[in-house]
């Protein structure tokens, strides 16, 4: 087939009315997008959930927009009015809420809210942009997910008794100690024991640091002093195969130090 200048004529003209029809439609995209990126870039974004990561619930308000909130309203049923107690009224509306702000109110324990027999809390919030363009958002606030957290009562009563457990064992650990009769400090530990000819020099890790003479060490009932040696912050006896903590050892340096 022969292709006259008419003919080449006519198909560039169909290819160039082609192309213009796809630039103007990615053109239009192009547009459409950058006005929904300038939307959000503009536009504020409240945010509601329910918070269990303290020993109550809470219902946290935050703007997550970029742009600032205004005029704020909150409807909710006037029957989960009263788990709302922290002093607040969601009736109040919020002139201004910056981005980022966070605000929140305290539902209680998570046992009030399991004698709801809904599974969630219906919230709506109304807001205006600083344009004026108003915002409407449904929020369906649920809370059973966080059964086994912080906040529910079978985790509340498990610390509890946990506790209670911890302090008898120290209360236990105390009743020993003061049989001992010595004062256990936070991971004591003997620094440095160096023998000299007439005494012993102590450094202890709570920056205590002491000369005893040979005479007043034969009080901490240790026999042959050239047979004791430092081992892991405790001295070790080898001729009796004994350790004597460093807790015990300042305890009764203490004592000989005040005896005159």
């Amino acid at each position: 087939m022969n292709l006259t200048p008419e003919w080449v004529t006519a198909i560039a003209t169909i290819i160039l009315v082609f192309s213009t029809i796809i630039y103007v439609f990615f053109t239009y995209k192009l547009t459409k997008e950058t006005v929904k990126l300038r939307e959000v870039e503009t536009s504020p974004f409240m945010s509601l959930h329910i918070d269990g990561s303290s020993w109550v619930l809470r219902l946290i308000i935050k703007n997550i927009g970029k742009a600032p909130a205004y005029n704020i309203s909150f409807n909710i049923d006037k029957k989960f009015e009263s788990y709302f107690s922290c002093g607040c009224s969601l009736k109040d509306k919020i002139s201004y809420f910056a981005p980022n702000q966070e605000i929140f109110f305290s539902l209680g324990q998570f046992s009030d809210l399991e004698k709801i027999e809904e599974k969630s809390i219906p919230i709506k919030v109304v807001y205006y942009s600083k344009d004026n363009n108003k915002f409407e958002e449904s929020f369906s606030l649920e809370w059973k997910h966080l059964s086994g957290t912080l906040t529910d009562t079978n985790r509340l009563d498990k610390i509890k008794k946990a506790i209670d457990e911890t302090t008898k064992e120290l209360k236990e650990t105390n009743k020993i100690l003061k049989v001992k009769e010595y004062t256990v400090t936070n991971k004591l530990k003997i620094l440095e024991f160096n023998k000299k000819d007439n005494s012993i020099e102590f450094v202890f890790s709570n920056g205590y640091v002491d000369n005893f003479s040979l005479l007043k060490i034969q009080k901490l009932k240790i026999k042959f002093i050239d047979k004791v040696y430092l081992e892991g912050g405790d001295l070790y006896d080898s001729t009796t195969n004994t350790i004597f903590l460093a807790e015990e050892i300042y305890f009764k340096l203490q004592k000989i130090r005040r005896i005159k």
